[in-house]
């Protein structure tokens, strides 16, 4: 559907937004006065009813172990614990997660942390414990990063490294070193992730992780079934915990949220996230126009030839003669194509 003169726009890799073009008339919309965007309200949630979070285990779709810490022997560490604190805002989900991994062996081991993000996450921490205290890592670039990883080894050896590099993928992998003789290794990760799906419930992979001493996870859902007043709902909450002993995890941790409403939103000063579904029943309605912002910045990179393919997959899915436009956005804005889907 691209050539590829048109890929030079970027070679990174790309997030997909889309925008639905709705037409909408009025009789005489002169006769309305203009409205101050401060007094509208702000959309927490479409309906007031409670949401109830349930949990479930859910079969996973990958067969590839969710987390490990592998040793440059390629043995597996033990992974003796999972804990970890999940906070649930419509459509946003935050996750924290500590794990625990072993060293049996009596030497220093240098080994290779992976874990999987859900679709569309942003990483957003990794720590390890040394001496007692937590060391947080920090987003360098990638050459310096892998140049001090190797300055660290070879020079101070008492000094914990971790090397983090973006996989295949929503695959994240981590170099740590040294992994010291007989003892724990204690690291955290964190990542937020829009709640997608047909509906909205929260995933955390575990199916197939080895038995556990321990799994320990909190879930806080935050619901707009609060006080309301003119301009916004107040927030309660809703917790779950789940918690196992010598448990090995065959399918994933699901958390569905009965009596969540058809729209949902959250907003940070100037920046907000909104989430709508269409109620059961509701016939389909023709996309008459579309636009497609694809995210060329570089904190994007990797993976450009797979976003392109899923673009063209969507758009080849789309009427012949739908209006579509292309823009590629980062410090400025280039409309790359304008025209019907069947041109493109």
């Amino acid at each position: 559907m691209f050539s590829r003169a048109e890929k030079r726009w970027s070679p990174l890799l790309c997030l997909l937004t889309l925008l639905l073009a709705a037409a909408c008339t009025r009789d005489d919309p002169q006769s309305e006065p203009a409205e101050d965007p401060a007094e509208r309200p702000i959309l927490v949630q479409h309906t007031l009813a409670p949401v109830e979070p349930k949990v479930q285990w859910r079969a996973s779709s990958t067969e590839r172990v969710p987390m490990s810490l592998t040793a440059g022997d390629g043995s597996g560490l033990e992974l003796r614990s999972v804990s970890g604190t999940v906070v649930v805002e419509d459509p946003v989900a935050f996750t924290e997660l500590r794990l625990v991994f072993h060293n049996p062996q009596r030497r220093r081991r240098e080994g290779r942390f992976e874990v999987d993000l859900p679709p569309e996450a942003a990483f957003s921490r990794l720590a390890m414990k040394i001496g007692g205290s937590w060391m947080e890592g920090e987003i360098v670039e990638r050459a310096k990063a892998r140049r001090t990883f190797e300055t660290f080894i070879h020079q101070r050896p008492r000094v914990d490294p971790a090397l983090l590099e973006k996989a295949a993928a929503n695959r994240v992998s981590a170099r740590v070193f040294p992994i010291e003789p007989l003892a724990d290794k204690e690291i955290i990760v964190s990542y937020s992730q829009p709640l997608i799906g047909a509906h909205g419930g929260y995933r955390l992979p575990l199916a197939g992780l080895p038995q556990l001493d321990a799994l320990d996870v909190r879930v806080i859902v935050k619901t707009a079934d609060g006080e309301k007043s003119d301009r916004f709902m107040t927030a309660s909450q809703r917790v779950v915990e789940i918690s196992e002993r010598d448990f090995a995890p065959d399918k994933d941790l699901y958390v569905a949220f009965d009596g969540a409403g058809l729209a949902a939103g959250v907003r940070s000063k100037n920046l907000a996230a909104v989430r709508v579904r269409l109620p059961e029943g509701s016939g389909a309605q023709p996309v008459g126009a579309l636009t497609v912002l694809f995210d060329t910045s570089a904190s994007t990179a990797g993976g450009f030839d797979q976003e392109v393919g899923r673009l063209e997959g969507f758009l080849a899915g789309l009427p012949p003669r739908t209006s579509v436009r292309v823009v590629a956005f980062d410090q400025d804005v280039e409309l790359v194509f304008d025209g019907e889907a069947s041109e493109g």
